[in-house]
């Protein structure tokens, strides 16, 4: 009997020892998941263009090669003068640019970009109002902070108007902002 189990336990660990090193892994062999490429974003800014402005923005994210994004953004909300009583007023923008995005470890990244788009600021105080439309190009930077799948990005945007409204081509406003997004 002690020779059999012996036996049996020396034929055992020499199978082992000769097997293949993926038979006796004890990873598991599922392919890691892959990298997010698409996001979408839900958020709100708040700033000043023309007027203090609050708005709800939907943001679209698709990478385009390493870490260079596609950016699109589209933003609804109000407009309002400073110290003087306001008659209702609306902001409305549209803008896609690109963003390169560098992260330190995935949970923690920093965006820079720049987006070109069209934005509606209107308003009606007792002693100003403002009715402006055009083109505006956005440079901004933030954060993406969060898991793979679910991120929070806080931002600080500059508004450069290109539509000769009261500056020309030059610095009209900026606007910080916050959004949950979902990466895919």
């Amino acid at each position: 009997m002690k020779t059999l189990l012996v036996l049996t336990t020396s034929l055992l660990a020499t199978s082992v020892v000769h097997a293949e090193p993926s038979a006796i892994s004890l990873e598991s062999s599922a392919s890691p998941a892959p990298t997010p490429t698409s996001s979408v974003s839900g958020g709100v800014m708040l700033g000043a263009d023309h007027a203090i402005v609050a708005a709800l923005s939907l943001d679209g994210e698709l990478q385009l090669r390493g870490s260079l994004w596609l950016h699109g953004m589209i933003a609804k909300g109000t407009a309002a003068g400073v110290d003087e009583p306001n008659h209702g007023g609306n902001y409305a923008a549209g803008r896609i640019g690109v963003a390169e995005r560098g992260c330190l470890i995935d949970a923690l990244c920093a965006v820079a970009g720049v987006d070109v788009g069209y934005r509606h600021v209107a308003y009606m105080a007792e002693y100003d109002s403002a009715n402006i439309s055009g083109v505006v190009v956005v440079p901004r930077i933030g954060l993406d902070v969060g898991t793979p799948h679910l991120r929070f990005r806080p931002g600080i945007e500059g508004i450069v108007d290109g539509s000769n409204h009261n500056t020309v081509f030059g610095f009209d406003g900026l606007d910080l902002t916050a959004a949950i997004a979902y990466r895919w």
